[in-house]
């Protein structure tokens, strides 16, 4: 994933505008190791059989607590298929449960206890006629025979289809995991492997410190640009306030003139009555 800044907006003659943005790109620096798997086992047992009884309350137990979560993603279902496996059969069989891992089982602090309060939260009592579930709460789902008849047999098969993770590129500090000194050998890899990490973080640190400058120069730049602008504008309102200033004085110098032109006029009629004195 990345992160787009928005640079500048450009816009064209024809009145479009353009967002320009710089992207920071993300630097993965996580130690998980690249994914190889299509599908991971649910539980440490696939199938749970709790034993050929004679009548009901024959219990198994089904055990989440081996899952880990690096092996799901938010999305992934969990199903578990109910059937009879021997004597009478039940009612329950092919009775499907399914429960969707969410964001929030994967960021639990015991994942395998997640997930087994969810399926067992989510299985429709209403549709289990001779099976019960029980969350233990410690990543464990009791299961109960509840049939009557004899022999009758619960059997529930867990089938958990894991993340895809086939192509999916590791971590930057990956082999950070996998570092050992237990001998010179593995000491000397290990100080291999430690000088490329390093260099990994420096490489991530210095795509981070490119697109920071990036940022600062722009912000820079545009910082300049408005007070450019605001200086343009300013000129402008200036020259302005010039040019009217200039034409209120033509205007006062014609108005004096033209008074100064009519006192003289006034003036001539009494020069001429002068002369008849």
């Amino acid at each position: 994933e990345s992160v787009d800044v928005l640079a500048s907006l450009d816009r064209a003659n024809d009145g479009t505008v353009t967002a320009s943005s710089i992207t920071i790109a993300r630097q993965n620096l996580e130690t998980t190791a690249a994914g190889t798997d299509t599908t991971t086992t649910a539980n440490t047992a696939d199938s749970v059989t709790t034993g050929t009884v004679a009548g009901a309350g024959a219990t198994g137990t089904l055990d989440f607590s081996g899952l880990v979560s690096t092996n799901f993603q938010a999305g992934d279902t969990i199903v578990a298929t109910v059937n009879d496996v021997g004597g009478t059969a039940s009612t329950d069989d092919g009775t499907t449960l399914t429960y969707t891992i969410t964001a929030a089982d994967i960021a639990a602090a015991d994942f395998g206890t997640a997930v087994a309060t969810g399926l067992a939260a989510a299985t429709p009592s209403a549709a289990l006629n001779e099976t019960a579930f029980a969350d233990n709460g410690d990543g464990t789902i009791t299961v109960t025979n509840n049939g009557a008849a004899a022999g009758d047999t619960a059997s529930v098969t867990i089938d958990a289809t894991g993340q895809d993770n086939t192509g999916v590129a590791a971590g930057g500090l990956a082999e950070l995991g996998s570092l050992s000194v237990s001998d010179a050998s593995s000491a000397s890899t290990a100080l291999t492997n430690i000088e490329t990490l390093i260099q990994s973080s420096i490489d991530a640190a210095a795509a981070f410190g490119s697109a920071e400058k990036r940022i600062e120069i722009q912000n820079e730049f545009v910082v300049n640009l408005r007070d450019s602008l605001n200086a343009g504008i300013g000129a402008l309102r200036d020259s302005d306030l010039e040019a009217a200033s200039a034409r209120l004085q033509s205007l006062q110098v014609q108005q004096q003139l033209g008074i100064q032109a009519l006192g003289i006029a006034n003036s001539q009629p009494q020069n001429i009555l002068s002369l008849f004195r």
